[in-house]
């Protein structure tokens, strides 16, 4: 049995704000995971997440995506909740 390999992209967030953000081709950070970087090499990754750790944002992983519809999709609960947005709005 051969082991799945998925797409990678980079995930934070930011700083000042908490939002959850993605690493996009031009090394900025966005709020759709649609212009999110994809990478498949671990050196890459861990050279991404690297930088990342030098910016404004918080925690920065890479996290495994779907990439089979033309769309970019978090795969696992945990990514696709933080994909969706807060779960709770404050009033």
């Amino acid at each position: 049995m051969t082991k799945q390999s998925f797409s990678k992209i980079i995930t934070a967030n930011l700083l000042h704000t908490g939002d959850v953000v993605y690493l996009d081709q031009e090394s900025n950070w966005v709020h759709q995971i649609e212009k999110a970087l994809v990478v498949s090499s671990e050196e890459q990754i861990d050279s991404l997440v690297g930088a990342a750790q030098q910016s404004e944002v918080i925690d920065p992983y890479a996290i495994d995506v779907s990439t089979e519809n033309p769309e970019i999709s978090a795969i696992g609960n945990r990514e696709k909740i933080r994909q969706q947005g807060p779960s709770v709005i404050a009033i």
